[in-house]
């Protein structure tokens, strides 16, 4: 039902139902991907706990963008 939802919002979808429930398979272990929240932007995001560099979102690792999103108070989601 979840998946329905989310296709008929997003058309196309950009992601399968396969990827999406590898995903969710991912985030119920816990052992690979997070969910995290933006220090810069608040926005929340995937993070992968097996990384051993900082993964900023993808809104915020973009030069100048932060400085610009924390100025304008960045009320979208990264």
């Amino acid at each position: 039902m979840a998946y329905e939802s989310y296709t008929d919002l997003h058309v196309p979808a950009a992601i399968s139902f396969e990827h999406a429930w590898f995903l969710l398979l991912a985030l119920a272990r816990g052992d690979e991907l997070g969910i995290s929240e933006c220090a810069v932007c608040g926005g929340v995001r995937l993070k992968d706990l097996l990384s051993r560099h900082r993964n900023d979102c993808a809104s915020c690792a973009a030069p100048g963008l932060a400085v610009q999103l924390v100025a304008e108070g960045c009320a979208a989601p990264c």
